[in-house]
């Protein structure tokens, strides 16, 4: 069951039960945890939580966060809306109604997104930018790279794209600006 991806993404993956447990404990850690664009006014004590890919769990983990007053920012292969295992149209209406950010995680999740050539990697963020807008009816402005294959060229076409907030998977709080884009690392 499952490919090579699945068993990659399964040391992110916990139990609704155990999620629960750990939002609790958040929840009770005096953090506070905004959306990314509010994080300036938040101070230190703020924390950003995000879930990539767009699995048809979200809609339960959308629910925990806003039950806790939590945002969540989550991160969506645009071609896989509404197939089956991943979140659909109304899913995704869903958490942006309970406050939650919805940001692009590529078009088609390409296996090392920093090796596509320029029109190809344009093209992975424009997609996925004109999908969730459509979706949407606003602005996307997050997005999540795909596999954590962060190069400046990556970031660069994020920018180009619109997004204003890139998230790596580089476990660090240094943040950085790549052509009016912040870039921004994530702790698993």
């Amino acid at each position: 069951r499952g490919g090579a991806g699945e068993a990659a993404a399964a040391h992110y993956k916990l139990t609704l039960a155990d999620f629960g447990v750990h939002l609790a404990r958040l929840a009770a850690s005096g953090l506070h945890f905004p959306p990314v664009a509010s994080l300036r006014d938040a101070g230190r004590s703020a924390c950003l939580l995000t879930f990539d890919d767009g699995g048809a769990s979200a809609s339960h983990i959308g629910a925990q966060l806003a039950a806790q007053g939590m945002a969540g920012h989550f991160f969506i292969t645009t071609q896989r809306i509404g197939t089956p295992s991943f979140v659909g149209v109304d899913d995704l209406l869903a958490l942006r109604r309970l406050g939650h950010v919805i940001g692009s995680h590529s078009h088609t999740h390409p296996t090392d997104i920093s090796h596509l050539g320029d029109d190809a990697l344009a093209a992975q963020w424009r997609d996925s930018r004109d999908r969730l807008q459509q979706i949407l009816s606003e602005p996307v402005t997050v997005a999540s790279i795909p596999g954590g294959f962060y190069t400046r060229r990556v970031a660069q076409a994020a920018a180009a794209a619109g997004y204003r907030y890139l998230f790596t998977s580089e476990p660090t709080t240094h943040a950085h600006v790549v052509d009016g884009c912040h870039v921004l690392g994530r702790y698993a």
